[in-house]
């Protein structure tokens, strides 16, 4: 304490409160007080409750995203995307306090990272949350094969989009064919042995 002044160092919440400052002239008895209230803002923490989230498209499924925040002042939490604040409607909807996310109906350029951003008097914190959008696989191009018995070979395609990229595996009644692999399919109706090339 130095000239009537009182220094707090390394202040915490701890030290918020009323401090009572005194004038006195001790010869003459007399004094003079003021209460003076100190209010300690404290930087905001934030947590994303899962840093990753996964979820399918076009499949009408929503994501949810939460952060959990603390300080004082009890701090605003909002949520961004690309850089673009959020707001509840028809893509998005924010619970009362921001800290819950939904995203509705999502679709695979719904994918990235999204913002969880906690704010208040004494500053600003931010944390990512992934979205990870996967689509189911779907088959975009076959052909139907028809042959004679006399043919000496068929190819059978078949192509798929999907993310992650899908595999294409090949079944003729019980049997799994590997890839590349080369069939001997019997048709028992004719009793002929034919061959077919498999991708």
């Amino acid at each position: 304490m130095d000239n009537g002044h009182l220094l707090i160092r390394g202040i915490k919440k701890a030290d918020e409160g009323m401090y009572n400052c005194e004038a006195r002239v001790m010869a003459r008895g007399e004094i003079d007080f003021r209460m003076i209230k100190v209010i300690v803002n404290v930087l905001p923490t934030i947590r994303a409750r899962k840093s990753e989230v996964n979820a399918t498209a076009d499949i009408g499924e929503s994501a949810l995203l939460a952060c959990d925040a603390d300080g004082y002042p009890e701090p605003t939490v909002t949520w961004a995307h690309n850089n673009v604040v959020l707001e509840t409607g028809d893509k998005y909807s924010l619970n009362e306090d921001g800290s819950e996310l939904v995203i509705k109906e999502v679709k695979k350029v719904d994918e990235g990272d999204y913002t969880c951003i906690a704010k208040n008097k004494a500053g600003e914190k931010s944390e990512e949350v992934s979205l990870n959008v996967f689509v189911l696989p779907n088959i975009t191009y076959f052909n139907n094969q028809t042959a004679s018995e006399f043919d000496e070979e068929v190819t059978l395609t078949c192509e798929a989009s999907g993310d992650p990229t899908p595999t294409i595996s090949w079944r003729f009644g019980n049997r799994v064919f590997t890839e590349g692999e080369q069939v001997q399919l019997v048709i028992s109706y004719f009793s002929v042995v034919r061959e077919a090339v498999l991708p």
